[in-house]
C-alpha cells in the first residue's frame, strides 16, 4: 500500500468492513482483459482464516474462468462519503475498504445449503425461509482468502 497511514491493520476493523459491506467485486483472469463482476456475498471466519461465499447461475463466463484459473482478487467497501472543501477547492472521497486475493472454487452439493443460509444471514441478520427447490438449481462459490488489506480514508 502506497499510503501506509491509510492502512487498517486491526483484524477486527477489517472484519467489520467485511461484515458491513453490501457487494463484493471479483476480478478474474481473462484475455485480453480481466473480467470483473459484482456479487452478493457472505463471510465466514475460522481462526485466522477468512472465507467468502457467493451464489450464481449454473453456467456462464464467470464459472468458465474459475475452472480455468481459480486465482481471484476481491474488493469490498462501505461508508462512502463525497467531501468537497470549498475554501480549499478540493474534493475527495472518504471510505473504508478491504482488498484481497484468494482461490475460488465451486461448492460441493452438500455445502450449498449452509452457504445460502450464510447469505441470508448476511443480508437479513437471520436465516429467512426460502424455497429448498432453489438449492439444486443454484451454484455456490467459495473464496478462500490468502491475503487481504484494509484501507480507510477519513
Amino acid at each position: 500500500m502506497r499510503k501506509k497511514k491509510l492502512e487498517i491493520q486491526d483484524p477486527q476493523k477489517i472484519r467489520e468492513i467485511l461484515d458491513g459491506g453490501q457487494v463484493c467485486h471479483i476480478a478474474m483472469h481473462d484475455e485480453p482483459y480481466p473480467y470483473l463482476v459484482v456479487m452478493n456475498y457472505a463471510v465466514e471466519y475460522a481462526g485466522d482464516k477468512t472465507r467468502l461465499y457467493f451464489h450464481c447461475a449454473d453456467e456462464g463466463k464467470k464459472l468458465d474462468l474459475i475452472r480455468k484459473n481459480p486465482n481471484v482478487c476481491f474488493e469490498i467497501h462501505r461508508d462512502e462519503v463525497l467531501d468537497y472543501n470549498e475554501p480549499r477547492q478540493r474534493c475527495t472521497m472518504f471510505y473504508e475498504s478491504v482488498t484481497g486475493f484468494g482461490h475460488m472454487r465451486i461448492a460441493k452439493p452438500e455445502e450449498k445449503k449452509a452457504i445460502l443460509d450464510a447469505l441470508m444471514a448476511h443480508y437479513y441478520g437471520e436465516v429467512k425461509a426460502y424455497n429448498d427447490a432453489a438449492i439444486p438449481r443454484t451454484t455456490c462459490l467459495i473464496l478462500d482468502v490468502d491475503s487481504m488489506t484494509g484501507k480507510k480514508k477519513a
